[in-house]
């Protein structure tokens, strides 16, 4: 899991299992992101993501919480096989950019 800053943009780049492992790292990325004054949008690369669980789902709806009142705007980017499934059974397409 690696963040990556340019322009306005900060991406975070996740691979593999995306899981309630990850909430800490997760976490910490998304306050340094959402904290960064330039940052005027926040991607989450999910391509590389094979797997993701049900507390991963809960982490980026947290996290579309916590930018929402910064005014910063969050896409969820590549999503495909199971855990585009995921998102479609949680109903993702109504509550975030995914692209």
């Amino acid at each position: 899991m690696t963040a990556v800053i340019s322009n306005e943009t900060g991406t975070i780049h996740l691979e593999g299992r995306f899981t309630f492992l990850d909430q800490s790292d997760f976490e910490s990325l998304c306050k340094n992101l959402s904290n960064n004054e330039q940052i005027k949008q926040i991607i989450v690369n999910l391509e590389k993501v094979k797997h993701i669980d049900s507390s991963a789902l809960g982490m980026l709806l947290v996290l579309r919480d916590i930018i929402r009142a910064t005014g910063i705007s969050l896409v969820l980017s590549g999503p495909n096989g199971s855990v585009l499934r995921a998102m479609n059974v949680a109903h993702f397409a109504h509550m975030f950019n995914i692209q």
